[in-house]
């Protein structure tokens, strides 16, 4: 089983991200990395789950390049930026806590359109997302009930770290006795970190689906699956965010 199916090029850019999210993550450069990789690991392992059965439908591609991380990696990046120029430029706004929240959102649209991809084809003919009419499998756009449930599930695990980290970056940007308050940033403290986990759940399956809607107008000669791809990480990120800031602010 192949743990990574980027090709030389690919590998090298992916190292390349990988150095900017550790210095613009600062402290939790490691978590922001560690998340890449957990990304890279799962997506191959969903990649060569049922490798027979993928060649005899025409669904399996291994080998991925550089377009591929740029449409995969561009999204968490500019979130990373948006992390590292907010914690050294609008101390105790809590914005860094925002584009955290994003990059773990985007990163979950990633993970989710690939796991609903990969795993989605196992869950017989699909279905086109507009229309709904019975479509090949591995057409762009179809999408099975198999698919999303798979895309549920990746962005959960993905979410899953996010919590105790989201916890560090709060914390440790409060001034010491600033936790007594019961307004302002200290509110991001106390709030539940269910909500952070909830809406980065929901930015990555909206995600997902909203690369699959894209991939309705790539089968009309719009777009194609890189622009489907990085689209959807933006759009992943975003509702995280939204779905977050709107939690907190109730």
């Amino acid at each position: 089983m192949a743990i990574f199916t980027l090709d030389r090029m690919g590998v090298v850019l992916a190292f390349v991200f990988g150095a900017l999210l550790w210095f613009l993550g600062l402290g939790i450069g490691y978590f922001m990395v560690l998340e890449s990789i957990v990304f890279i690991v799962v997506a191959a392992l969903a990649t060569d789950f049922g490798t027979a059965y993928k060649k005899r439908v025409g669904t399996y591609q291994r080998d991925r390049g550089v377009r591929n991380v740029l449409a995969n990696g561009l999204a968490p990046l500019f979130m990373a930026v948006g992390f590292f120029l907010s914690t050294n430029y609008l101390p105790m706004s809590h914005a860094n806590l925002l584009f955290l929240v994003g990059f773990v959102g985007s990163v979950a649209a990633v993970t989710a359109d690939k796991f609903g991809s990969e795993i989605g084809v196992f869950g017989g003919r699909p279905v086109m997302i507009f229309g709904w009419r019975r479509v090949r499998i591995g057409t762009s756009g179809g999408v099975t009930l198999l698919g999303l449930g798979a895309g549920l599930v990746a962005s959960a695990i993905m979410a899953a770290p996010a919590i105790t980290v989201a916890k560090f970056v709060v914390a440790s940007s409060l001034p010491v006795g600033y936790g007594t308050l019961v307004h302002g940033p200290a509110l991001w403290l106390s709030m539940p970190m269910l909500a952070l986990y909830a809406s980065v759940i929901a930015g990555g399956f909206i995600g997902n689906v909203m690369d699959s809607a894209l991939g309705y107008f790539e089968e009309k000669g719009t777009g194609n699956k890189y622009t489907s791809n990085f689209f959807s990480s933006v759009i992943g990120g975003i509702v995280a965010v939204g779905l977050f800031w709107l939690m907190a602010a109730l």
